[in-house]
């Protein structure tokens, strides 16, 4: 699923980054609950943050990182694709 918006700015944090033997490229996100558009495909989404919030994840406090990790309130665009993200066997 990508996520994007036509009025701000956005970008997805990545926490942990790797190359697996099964997967290939792995990587983690900080998850919250789905957004009212998002909600149809998903009971969560990423944790989405606008270049204003930046400051407050990397150099504020636990709690106010924390207050960041909510379903996005913005315009979003969900372009869908064929490809499954689970190997079938």
């Amino acid at each position: 699923m990508a996520v994007a918006s036509q009025q701000t700015r956005l970008r997805l944090r990545q926490n942990l980054a790797r190359e697996s033997h099964e997967w290939g490229p792995v990587y983690s996100m900080v998850m919250t609950g789905a957004a009212e558009f998002t909600a149809e495909i998903h009971d969560r989404m990423p944790v989405i943050l606008t270049a204003d919030d930046e400051a407050q994840w990397t150099s504020g406090t636990p709690e106010e990182a924390f207050a960041l990790c909510r379903p996005w309130a913005g315009a979003i665009t969900i372009d869908r694709t064929g490809e499954s993200w689970v190997r079938r066997s």
